[in-house]
């Protein structure tokens, strides 16, 4: 078997301290136009839905109801962003776009919308007034964000799952009768 020489034994012991200083020179050297991005939540964002939803006020109604949730994150470095929804929720929600409280178009729910995100601009989700099959519980939102138009890294896709309450008011009623 060989000997590995001195010079060379040292210089292997120092080889991850080496490597490592060598990673940390290149990171600082990376300029930040060229570093991913994040997400910025904005003021109109809100992952609250609101309360009171009933199947017979959802089966019968006439027009989308706002569910009170609405999306404005906000992709550091990019100009716009692509909203999707997903499979399960194309069928019973809807969503628009809109400018402070102003809607600018919608609803949306199978296509791809891209828009640009930027002051008050953002997404309100809907329940779909087409759709008359609700049923008591939870009715899940599922949407897939992805950004564009980005000077830089572009931040990775966003899959978010939001979750509204619907209730059935003659069974809540019933369970509480004496």
């Amino acid at each position: 078997m060989g000997v590995i020489p001195k010079g060379a034994a040292r210089l292997l012991g120092r080889m991850p301290a080496l490597l490592a200083a060598l990673l940390l020179a290149a990171a600082a050297a990376t300029p930040a136009w060229a570093q991913p991005s994040g997400w910025t939540q904005g003021d109109q964002h809100d992952e609250d839905a609101d309360d009171g939803f009933t199947v017979a006020g959802l089966n019968s109604a006439t027009s989308d109801t706002d569910t009170g949730l609405r999306f404005q994150q906000l992709p550091n470095n990019c100009g716009s962003v692509r909203l999707r929804l997903g499979g399960g929720s194309q069928d019973r929600f809807a969503y628009y776009y809109y400018n402070d409280d102003t809607r600018q178009s919608g609803p949306y729910r199978l296509d791809d919308f891209r828009a640009p995100l930027r002051d008050n601009f953002h997404f309100r989700l809907y329940f779909r007034d087409q759709y008359s099959s609700f049923q008591d519980g939870i009715a899940r939102i599922t949407m897939e964000i992805n950004s564009f138009g980005c000077s830089g890294g572009t931040p990775g896709t966003r899959n978010l799952v939001w979750q509204v309450e619907v209730i059935d008011a003659w069974a809540t009623l019933a369970s509480h009768s004496e």
